[in-house]
């Protein structure tokens, strides 16, 4: 309990629905609050929905922390790495690594590195048609089109 971990969820972990006491993290927040726990003073489970095509992850409680790993978790929640793994910077927004004087620190990881960010796909250059050219009238068509208009 003395690391902190920073967890990106897809939306699918956060709007999934609840199945055999697994609950997506919109569901399983709404849980704790009926119940009137705070998520800090309780042993989360995760699970990954393995039938899932998409990362997908569900919660469940486990038990109430002891006295003791409460405390701790408190203490931690104030700690200089809970406050960084839960405010979102502009770099982190981009997808860049995050940089001190110009480098990037050897404990620092880019969080967006694992995923791959789509590609833009190339516009299909447009395709020129020749215009057929409609041959011009000759003078006998001019002049039948032209005596029709008198009648």
């Amino acid at each position: 309990m003395d690391t902190v971990y920073q967890l990106q969820l897809p939306a699918t972990s956060i709007f999934g629905e609840a199945k055999d006491g697994k609950m997506g993290m919109q569901a399983y927040a709404k849980y704790l609050k009926a119940h009137k726990t705070p998520s800090i003073a309780v042993v989360t489970q995760m699970y990954f929905d393995e039938n899932s095509d998409t990362p997908k992850l569900y919660f469940k409680p486990v038990r109430p922390l002891e006295e003791a790993e409460l405390k701790q978790a408190l203490e931690q929640k104030e700690s200089e790495d809970a406050i960084k793994a839960i405010t979102l910077t502009v770099s982190q927004t981009d997808g860049v690594q995050a940089k001190r004087d110009g480098e990037v620190k050897e404990d620092e990881v880019d969080i967006f590195a694992a995923s791959e960010k789509p590609k833009a796909k190339a516009e299909p250059e447009p395709k020129k048609i020749a215009k057929k050219e409609e041959a011009a009238p000759s003078e006998d068509d001019l002049a039948s089109i032209v005596g029709e208009w008198d009648d």
